[in-house]
């Protein structure tokens, strides 16, 4: 399962709807699914506790969980104006880091 191929996964409106969390809950209990994300934002840190489950279930995709994140530019203050409401590409690239302490790839 990927999110994000085609919408953005993490929309500023998921901080309050919370739709992501609750696909990647259900996702967690198919340990058949692989999970892929591909975000701009580091709210996908608010559901590492659940890519962390998804990281330690047994199944065919036992494990599959990916994120990715697109960083188009380096400079904060250059990227807020090409990428409003965008995290800051140094937001992105600390999230990256905190995933990949996770287990994540």
């Amino acid at each position: 399962m990927h999110l994000g191929s085609v919408t953005h996964a993490y929309q500023p409106c998921e901080a309050d709807l919370e739709l992501t969390r609750r696909c990647l809950e259900v996702l967690s209990e198919c340990p058949d699914a692989g999970i892929s994300i591909l975000t701009k934002s580091a709210l996908v840190l608010r559901d590492v506790d659940i890519l962390r489950k998804c990281l330690r279930r047994k199944g065919s995709h036992a494990g599959s969980v990916s994120a990715g994140f697109t960083v188009t530019l380096t400079d904060d203050a250059v990227a807020k104006a090409f990428e409003p409401g965008a995290a800051a590409p140094s937001q992105r690239l600390e999230a990256a880091l905190v995933l990949v302490g996770e287990g994540g790839n």
